[in-house]
């Protein structure tokens, strides 16, 4: 089959559906980074600081995550002690 400059009404529309998938992956991966910052900011806001002194909040699918959060946030300079309230969710 000899091809023509003009494009065929299928190709136009199957260019337009990637067009618009291309669209809705950026909105949504937009969407998806705001959610990310407000869970970020809702969590710091949970971290509560006296004296050097931390306090984990908030709910964990896995022991494991509590245990790595404990252990990372000790580790950190400046901080001499935490509290872990992580309260541990887990999906049977």
């Amino acid at each position: 089959m000899k091809m023509t400059g003009k494009r065929k009404p299928a190709s136009l529309a199957l260019t337009l559906i990637m067009v618009m998938a291309i669209s809705a992956t950026a909105a949504d991966k937009m969407a998806y980074e705001a959610q990310i910052k407000k869970w970020r900011a809702e969590r710091e806001a949970e971290l509560k600081a006296d004296d050097g002194w931390l306090t984990l909040t908030g709910r964990v699918d896995h022991q494991y995550q509590s245990d790595l959060a404990f252990d990372h946030v000790a580790s950190l300079y400046g901080v001499l002690g935490v509290t872990n309230d992580l309260k541990v969710v887990e999906m049977l």
